[in-house]
């Protein structure tokens, strides 16, 4: 059924990760506040994908390099377990450096 993880998974993850010869992650920063029974997390990292080269192409293909934040918000359960309520995370090509 369209819409479901394992439909997602198999015909959009699935597909995208065999081209993928290399999947890196650097530069990675968290902050987290602590407010009661709730946190609030914030995340920066680069991650840099390596496509596996396609025989009918000259040339490799340009590594693709992401700089990428997340927000989460976390609540802790009865148990004393976090649990995230909701996160959200963006990515874009870095800035050039000045």
């Amino acid at each position: 059924m369209e819409g479901t993880y394992q439909h997602y998974a198999a015909h959009h993850l699935a597909p995208e990760l065999k081209e993928f010869k290399a999947f890196t992650f650097s530069d990675y920063k968290a902050a987290v506040q602590v407010d009661g029974p709730y946190a609030f997390a914030t995340e920066t990292y680069t991650y840099t994908i390596n496509l596996k080269p396609d025989p009918k192409e000259k040339e490799a293909k340009a590594p693709i390099v992401r700089r990428g934040v997340a927000t989460s918000v976390l609540r802790k359960n009865a148990t004393g377990q976090w649990q995230i309520m909701t996160t959200h995370s963006s990515a874009r090509t870095p800035r050039p450096k000045k």
